[in-house]
């Protein structure tokens, strides 16, 4: 049995507000249905005798039971702190801390660094499942000291705790939960109270820092608990720690953090220093990374993790004889089953062979398996001395690999037994798309997993990576994939059907007739429906260049390029299920204190401040105009269809740049896109990325950047943390902390973004303490600000280079203004810049007077252009340059006719090179 269809993909959700810890899910059968509510199995919520999933999905909490439909199980009004969204929340459960028969919920508010209690309805009286008396909320008290032990760095309260993870306990016969946490990234245990809102004095579960793991309960594994770990990063193995306990139910295990590590190379370099291995992305291939050895503090170096199978996991795949590279994990193929060999060689299993460099090493020297001989080129080892330490140690891992990076792997979580097989199965999501993969019997004590993974669903697309990837997935015919409003399901009886969740069939392919066919991905046919290799039915070419197969919001089936082209579709469009959310036409104005909504919570303000808002659900600033500072300002979008901020007195602010379109309109879309539309309905702008962030608690470390849109903030060998421009690579603004290798760059969880030496001695900061929830973003207009939890600016780098205040129309580079050509800005301030037929370039202020001129008439047919080389110049019918403002070396720059009646040209990084100095002139 598996679980419902919105399942697993509310498991995401509470993962990644729990920092990717999962979901409490107990170890239990879903075979064993109980007849009556309260059975008292841990996990369950609904009182049905199975584990169930509850998880914050926007402002609403949604209950998730296995093999049942979702529903409702509370609205934003009872969320324990008001003002706050059921989203916001990380959400455990596992059994009751009031003495009932179904799970209660155990709730951390990242905002306020509460710990709750949210008892079950079921406990007084109401429906089970449902957590809707907000008054019967409790606040956990923290222990004000851990158990006898070492106690270094307690924190009495919950303000450093980053993942909360509620467990059944040692024995499983207690209904009330125990619960681990990561606090300040310390791996701690409260044992169950036995009564009341509380858990008992922690101990310190393990040791070195868990703050980049993801913790994962899978209940028990054999019949003994069983934590699972995956490592920070992209290395993707999944540790697993068997538990044991005293009799008052505290641990007695203590466990060690996984580390991976570099492997240093035995061969030395002239100047005696050893290389590690490093991936080599410019030979990669579908399933396949090429290694070479680089720098050890290269940004490609692999850090890697061995298992006590053999394997050996790094960048998500791991090492194999086969390639002499990185491979996709199957730890069934001998071929990456390794053991240590003579002087810590990597041996491969199978045929003997080590693994390791020829004995003379050049740029991009690729690995090979040859006769062990133990040349230095065969030896590794853990990086840092002047010769290789020993290997790393081997320890209990799960088979396969089940990375977190960019946007392919994404959070893992662990539903229990939920497939009925006795062993617990494993959630990841990948690309958007959640897999269960169901346990297996152990192997030595560690949970073994089928290769032949359960697509759960998801509301998003789903990548067909390569030819002959079938949507069933392990080609087993009765495979459904869940969308947001319909699902696509390959049918015993070969058809493949496209409908709604009330059973409307919005379309199909045709073939019934035909068990045993399935859907494909077929390199010379695209999208096909085929039996023993014979296509049945074919999307035709138009799909041979499909990267996605998407189920819409709004219920229609389309494959896509890589760039979410649409290249085919099943043309079945619902309206009732349009995502588009709200819209506002033209001539419509945003005044201070008033919002624009889309239907998901997301919504577009102008603030007190003057400043136009995209704010989500969560509270948090996604985009900004950039115009605060301007009490009263308001928002139209224009009859021309351009959408400006103006302040009180109608000076413009800012500008979509959209004029000339009339007739379109501004929607806030449910996917949190702000996008304006023309008359036809094709976009024609949108607020695109609001830049890039990092969070709370999070890192740059030495060597590693930050990409925004128009600039980069790297943090620096050296110790300087510098913002570049990506427009042409220099220097915007700096904290000036060179001298000091090793050091990094963290937003602190009070908000403070602190350059930290290597010695951790804080080198400088941007004084923002006092902020939890804050973040620090680099906007698409190259200004680095940290925000705090409700999206208030608190400070910011001051290196804007969106240009000028008052834009108006601008002039590219390589855009030419010939003889007669006009820019009229009259709509504001009423200037005009006119190449006029005498050859004179002049500015026109409202009143018709000359502003400005390049006194260069007697020339007709002259025209002005501004090269590529950043200089503009007038030029006479001869193209010999009459005028110019001497600003060559720039490329990249542009001209603006403000609306202040200012011409300016601005470089590339939008910093003024030159201007008609007639500011406000009229």
């Amino acid at each position: 049995m598996r679980l419902g269809r919105l399942a697993a993909t509310s498991l995401l959700a509470t993962a990644l507000a729990a920092s990717a810890a999962s979901p409490a899910l107990a170890a239990g059968s879903p075979s064993a249905r109980a007849a009556s509510a309260g059975t008292g199995v841990p996990g369950d919520i609904d009182g049905d005798g199975t584990p169930d999933v509850v998880q914050g999905v926007g402002n609403s909490l949604g209950a998730f039971p296995a093999g049942a439909s979702a529903f409702t199980a509370s609205t934003q009004a009872a969320a324990p702190e008001s003002g706050t969204t059921w989203g916001q929340y990380v959400i455990t459960h596992r059994g009751s801390l009031n003495g009932g028969k179904t799970d209660d919920l155990v709730l951390l508010s990242p905002g306020s660094h509460h710990v709750y209690v949210y008892p079950n309805d079921a406990e007084s009286g109401g429906v089970p499942g449902h957590f809707t008396h907000k008054d019967k909320v409790l606040t956990v008290a923290k222990p004000a000291t851990c158990a006898a032990g070492d106690c270094t760095g307690y924190d009495p309260t919950w303000n450093s705790t980053t993942q909360i993870l509620a467990t059944d306990g040692g024995s499983g016969a207690n209904t009330q939960p125990a619960l681990i946490t990561v606090e300040n990234g310390r791996l701690w245990y409260y044992p169950a109270a036995g009564s009341g809102p509380s858990f008992g004095n922690p101990v310190l579960l393990g040791t070195g820092d868990w703050s980049g793991t993801s913790l994962i309960a899978p209940g028990k594994v054999g019949g003994v608990p069983t934590l699972w770990v995956r490592g920070s990063g992209e290395v993707g193995a999944i540790d697993s720690f068997p538990l044991t306990f005293k009799a008052d139910g505290t641990p007695t295990t203590v466990l060690a953090a996984p580390v991976p590590q570099p492997l240093q190379n035995g061969l030395v370099q002239t100047d005696g220093t050893h290389l590690c291995l490093s991936v080599f992305p410019a030979g990669a291939t579908t399933g396949h990374l090429p290694l070479t050895l680089a720098a050890c503090s290269a940004p490609m170096t692999a850090h890697f993790q061995f298992g006590n199978d053999g394997t050996v996991h790094a960048w998500g795949d791991c090492l194999d004889a086969a390639t002499a590279g990185l491979s996709t994990c199957d730890g069934r193929d001998s071929e990456q089953h390794w053991q240590p060999g003579d002087y810590d060689s990597l041996v491969d299993s199978a045929s003997g062979k080590c693994f390791g460099f020829p004995p003379v090493i050049f740029t991009d020297s690729m690995p090979s398996m040859a006769s062990c001989d133990v040349s230095p080129g065969q030896r590794f080892g853990a990086a840092g001395g002047s010769t290789p330490g020993p290997l790393p140690g081997r320890l209990d891992l799960l088979p396969g690999s089940y990375y977190q990076t960019g946007t392919s792997g994404g959070p893992v979580s662990s539903a229990g037994d939920a497939d009925g097989t006795g062993s617990p199965a494993l959630l990841w999501d990948f690309s958007g798309r959640v897999y269960s993969y169901p346990g297996l019997p152990p192997v030595n004590g560690v949970a073994q997993l089928s290769p032949a993974r359960i697509p759960l669903g998801s509301d998003t697309p789903y990548a067909m990576t390569a030819p002959g990837d079938l949507l069933t997935l392990q080609g087993i015919p009765g495979d459904v994939s869940y969308g947001p409003c319909a699902k696509l399901t390959m049918q015993e009886d070969g058809n493949l059907v496209y409908s709604d969740y009330q059973g409307k069939v919005l379309w199909s392919a045709g073939t019934a007739g035909h068990p045993g066919a399935a859907a494909a991905w077929d390199p010379t046919k695209g999208l096909v429906v085929q039996e023993a290799r014979q296509t049945l039915w074919s999307a035709g070419p138009a799909t041979l260049n499909g990267r996605y197969l998407a189920l819409t919001s709004d219920c229609d089936l389309v494959v896509t390029d890589l760039n979410g082209k649409a290249l085919w579709g099943t043309g079945s469009y619902e309206p009732a299920h349009d995502p588009n959310g709200y819209g506002i036409a033209p001539g419509t104005t945003l005044h201070a204190g008033s919002s624009l909504p889309g239907t998901t919570g997301v919504h577009l303000q102008v603030t007190a401040t003057g400043d136009l808002e995209l704010v989500g659900t969560d509270g948090k600033l996604l985009w900004t105009a950039g115009t605060y500072g301007h009490p009263g300002a308001y928002a139209t979008l224009q009859p021309d269809g351009d959408l400006v901020v103006q302040d009180a007195a109608g000076n413009p602010l800012w500008s979509s740049h959209t004029g000339g379109h009339p007739g379109d309109h501004l929607t806030v879309q449910n996917d949190t896109n702000l996008v304006i539309y023309d008359a036809a309905d094709t976009p024609i702008w949108s607020r695109g990325t609001s830049g890039a962030a990092f969070a709370a608690g999070t890192s740059l470390a030495s060597g590693q950047s930050l990409q925004g849109q128009r600039a980069r903030l790297s943090m620096q060998a050296d110790g300087n943390l510098v913002l570049y421009s990506q427009a042409t690579g220099r220097s915007l603004w700096s904290t000036s902390t060179w001298g000091h290798p090793g050091a990094t760059a963290t937003l602190q969880p009070d908000g403070n973004l602190v350059v930290y030496g290597a010695d951790h001695n804080s080198l400088w900061s941007t004084g923002t303490w006092g902020h939890p929830g804050g973040r620090a973003i680099l906007l698409d207009t190259a200004d680095l600000a940290v925000f705090d939890s409700l999206g208030n600016q608190l400070w910011h780098s001051g290196t804007d280079v969106t240009g000028p205040l008052y834009r108006g129309a601008v002039v590219n580079p390589g855009d030419r203004l010939p003889s007669g050509y006009v820019i009229d800005n009259s709509r504001y301030q009423g200037t005009k810049l006119s190449m006029q037929a005498d050859g004179n370039l002049v500015l026109y202020g409202s009143s018709g007077r000359a502003l400005w001129s390049t006194g260069t008439w007697g020339h007709p047919g002259a025209y002005a252009v501004v090269q590529p080389d950043g200089n503009f110049v007038l030029s006479g019918a001869d193209h010999n340059a009459l005028w110019s403002t001497g600003t060559w070396g720039h490329p990249g720059a542009y001209a603006v006719v403000q609306y202040d009646s200012n011409v300016v040209l601005y470089d590339a990084d939008g910093r003024s090179l030159w201007s008609t100095g007639t500011w406000m002139q009229h």
